[in-house]
């Protein structure tokens, strides 16, 4: 049946075809002006060759086209069929076999195979298809579509993000930490907390500490590390719980650098070694600021930019003693870094700047937390 159908549309495309290269070949006005002009300029054999060559060029033009064109049409086809088989070794529901055809109709028609296999192409559909969902808040609506492009996510392969690209926020895992800024530059930390539920239509956000009563409704930053690279992106608070929050998603996911992380000041003694020197070797200096992406070391003139240096950080000589003493209190904690950048100071000693290139996650989570914590010391 269906091939019957594409055989009667390419007929009627190269009627119409035709159809157009004889009204082109035998235009009343155009042509005979052309056939009274070259009449006057040359021999009627010569103008007649001229039309004649003429008409023959357009012809193999027009053929040309009309052969691209049912080209075109069997590609389109059989791509559509080798969508059609790929979708049905996914296992769906007729339901979602629908919504997954109308995703790819809408974002992909020349290429639907594309909405499975290209997270970029699957994060817009989605985005696209959700957006008049969640335009009016959250609600059982979005909840329920949520879910459904949950199960489609799953079922492609596309449950989690790998690689150094994000193409939206929907692909930030369950439990990653995440840091919410108020959303002009240079503004601190609000608050610090982690992916919730891995939701389509709002990016919930748990275990949130102190988080200030006014937040909802707010535009703010969000951001996250991954295998030591920084990543941000603006959103909006539209939901707010005891110590949970919802935000809009959004595609505008951007790379940063870590050193462009937020700073706290410190200015408080800490601890160190190189990489190569004894674990019992301590070496004093003074902590100026740290950052989720470094820290700046002040101390007597030991070593050269390259170097590996390894920082002992001591919580509780940074904050108060009553969130020092808590139970969830970090503890003390080495992680190695890198020597970027070094100057001179007062009084002849020099000024690290160490970079965190190669902190692992769960040191990641130690920093956020840890650069938190001084954030809310200072504040208080």
């Amino acid at each position: 049946m269906k091939g019957y159908v594409f055989s009667a549309l390419e007929r009627i495309w190269e009627f119409r075809i035709q159809d157009a290269s004889r009204r082109l070949l035998t235009g009343p006005d155009a042509l005979k002006g052309i056939q009274q002009w070259l009449g006057r300029g040359m021999g009627p054999r010569v103008a007649l060759f001229i039309l004649r060559a003429a008409s023959v060029a357009v012809f193999l033009l027009l053929l040309q086209l009309l052969l691209r064109a049912v080209r075109r049409r069997r590609r389109l086809v059989a791509s559509w069929k080798e969508f059609g088989q790929k979708l049905g070794d996914l296992g769906l529901e007729p339901r979602h076999r629908a919504l997954v055809r109308k995703l790819a109709s809408r974002e992909c028609p020349n290429n639907p195979s594309h909405i499975l296999e290209r997270s970029e192409v699957f994060e817009r559909a989605v985005d696209r298809y959700m957006r008049p969902f969640c335009s009016a808040g959250p609600g059982e609506g979005p909840r329920r579509a949520s879910d459904t492009v949950g199960i489609l996510r799953a079922k492609i392969g596309l449950g989690s993000h790998s690689g150094m690209v994000y193409y939206s926020s929907r692909e930030l895992r369950r439990g990653q930490d995440v840091e919410v800024r108020g959303a002009e530059q240079g503004q601190g930390p609000i608050c610090l907390g982690t992916v919730g539920e891995q939701r389509a239509d709002f990016l919930h956000l748990a275990g949130l500490s102190a988080v200030p009563d006014d937040l909802a409704g707010t535009a703010v930053e969000v951001v996250f590390y991954d295998e030591g690279r920084a990543y941000g992106f603006a959103t909006k608070v539209v939901g707010m719980g005891s110590s949970s929050c919802l935000l809009t998603h959004t595609l505008g996911v951007r790379r940063a650098e870590a050193r462009q992380s937020h700073r706290v000041a410190v200015n408080k003694p800490v601890t160190f070694r190189a990489g190569w020197e004894a674990a019992d070797i301590e070496r004093e200096g003074t902590l100026r600021d740290l950052s989720l992406g470094g820290l700046a070391l002040v101390c007597p003139c030991y070593y050269e930019e390259g170097e590996a240096l390894v920082v002992r950080f001591r919580p509780s000589a940074y904050v108060s003693p009553e969130r020092a003493a808590r139970e969830d209190a970090l503890e003390d904690r080495e992680i190695r870094g890198t020597v970027v950048q070094m100057g001179t100071v007062e009084g002849g000693r020099c000024l690290y700047r160490i970079e965190f290139s190669d902190a692992d996650a769960e040191e990641r989570r130690y920093l956020f937390r840890l650069v938190h914590e001084v954030e809310l010391a200072a504040q208080e």
